[in-house]
C-alpha cells in the first residue's frame, strides 16, 4: 500500500513519472521527516538537493482502511484481536502513555479538558476569520447529491464548552483515575498536506518569495511510556542548534496529540501558552497521522505571516518514544 501510495502522491502532484519516490513510516513526523530527509537526495544532475526544489508531503486515509480493536464490530464480522495504535511502551496503547505523562506531570481531568475546550474555542474563531482559507487547498469529492467542494476542516466542534467536556467517559482507565477521554485526545481523521523546500538563490532564479528559511531541527528519544513528551528534549536541542532561546520564539506549532501531554511540554518548558497553538491544535483540527508533521509547520508559517512573527518552533511527539521539532524565520 505504501509503494502504491507514494507514487499516486506522485501522479496528484503532477510530477512526471520518472521522478523517484520515497516513502517513510515515520507514525506522526512523516511528512515534517520527508521535508528534512529529502533534502540530501541527489538533483538530476547529481547535485544535493539542498538547492534544487524538493516536495514534501504526506497523507492519511484511515477512512479508507478497515479498524480493527478487540471486541469492535468492523462490516459483518467481528474480530477478537486487539490491534490499535501503539507507541512502543511495554505493549501500552497511546491513550495508557497519555495516562502515564497525566500522573508523572500533575496534569488533572479537568486541566486537559480546559485545555481541550480552549483548542476547539481558538479553532472555531479561527475558521470564523478565513485564518486557514490561504493555507488550504480545496478538493472536490463526488457525493449522491454530486460534487461537493471540500474547503474546510471538518473536525472542529463549534460550541464546545467545559459541560459537555466533563461528561465523557475516560478511553482506556475506567476507574476514578482515568483522565483521557476522546473530547481531550486529537481526532482519527483524512487529510494530506505538503511543502516545498529549496534554496533562496533558487527560489529568486524562479521568481518565487520564499515564506521562511528552516534555522535548525532536532530528533529526540525517550522512555516510550512517556512518548507525548518527546517535543520537550526535541525542542530543547533544537533551540540550542539555533542559537535562540526560548522565549525570543513567537510562535510555537507543537501537535496536540492529547492534551495531557501538550499540557506536560508546555509547563516543562515554561512557555507562554498564548504563543501556542493560537488557532487551535490537533485535538479540534484532528490528527491525520501521516499529514500532520508537515500540517503544524504550514499552519505556523502561515501564522507568523499573518501575526508578524519572525521566528517560530514546530514540534511533534512521535509513537515509539520520540520526538521533532524544526525551528524556522521569516524571510
Amino acid at each position: 500500500m505504501c509503494r502504491v501510495s507514494g507514487r499516486r502522491k506522485r501522479y496528484g502532484f503532477c510530477f512526471c513519472n520518472t521522478s523517484f519516490c520515497l516513502v517513510v513510516l515515520h507514525l506522526c513526523t512523516l511528512s515534517l521527516s520527508l521535508s528534512l530527509r529529502s533534502r540530501a537526495e541527489p538533483g538530476p544532475s547529481g547535485q544535493r538537493r539542498g538547492g534544487y526544489p524538493v516536495p514534501g508531503a504526506g497523507l492519511e486515509l484511515p477512512d479508507g482502511v478497515r479498524l480493527w480493536a478487540e471486541g469492535r464490530v468492523s462490516g459483518s464480522s467481528v474480530h477478537p484481536d486487539r490491534r490499535v495504535l501503539c507507541g512502543g511502551g511495554g505493549g501500552d496503547g497511546e491513550y495508557e502513555q497519555a495516562e502515564n505523562v497525566a500522573k508523572q506531570w500533575g496534569v488533572s481531568r479537568e486541566e486537559q479538558d480546559r485545555f481541550a475546550v480552549q483548542s476547539q474555542n481558538k479553532a472555531e474563531a479561527a475558521q470564523e476569520a478565513g485564518h486557514f482559507d490561504h493555507e488550504i487547498v480545496p478538493v472536490t469529492v463526488s457525493s449522491r447529491k454530486g460534487p461537493v467542494e471540500v474547503k474546510v476542516d471538518e473536525f472542529p466542534r463549534k460550541g464546545s464548552n467545559m459541560d459537555s467536556m466533563s461528561k465523557l467517559r475516560p478511553c482506556f482507565v475506567k476507574d476514578s483515575s482515568g483522565t483521557v477521554t476522546a473530547g481531550n485526545s486529537s481526532g482519527i481523521n483524512d487529510g494530506a498536506a505538503a511543502t516545498v523546500l529549496m534554496s533562496q538563490s533558487e527560489a529568486g532564479r524562479r521568481g518565487l518569495k520564499p515564506m521562511a528559511k528552516i534555522v535548525s531541527w532536532a530528533q529526540a528519544g525517550l522512555d516510550p511510556s512517556i512518548m507525548g513528551t518527546g517535543p520537550i528534549p526535541a525542542i530543547r536541542k533544537a533551540i540550542e542548534k539555533a542559537g535562540w532561546k526560548l522565549d525570543q520564539v513567537d510562535l510555537f506549532e507543537i501537535n496536540e496529540a492529547f492534551s495531557a501531554q501538550s499540557i506536560a511540554v508546555v509547563k516543562e518548558l515554561g512557555l507562554n501558552s498564548d504563543k501556542v497553538n493560537v488557532g487551535g491544535g490537533a485535538i479540534a483540527l484532528g490528527h491525520p497521522i501521516g499529514m500532520s508533521g508537515c500540517r503544524v509547520l504550514v499552519t505556523l508559517l502561515h501564522a507568523l505571516q499573518r501575526t508578524g512573527g519572525r521566528k517560530g518552533v514546530a514540534s511533534l511527539c512521535i509513537g515509539g518514544g520520540m520526538g521533532i521539532a524544526m525551528c524556522v524565520e521569516r524571510v
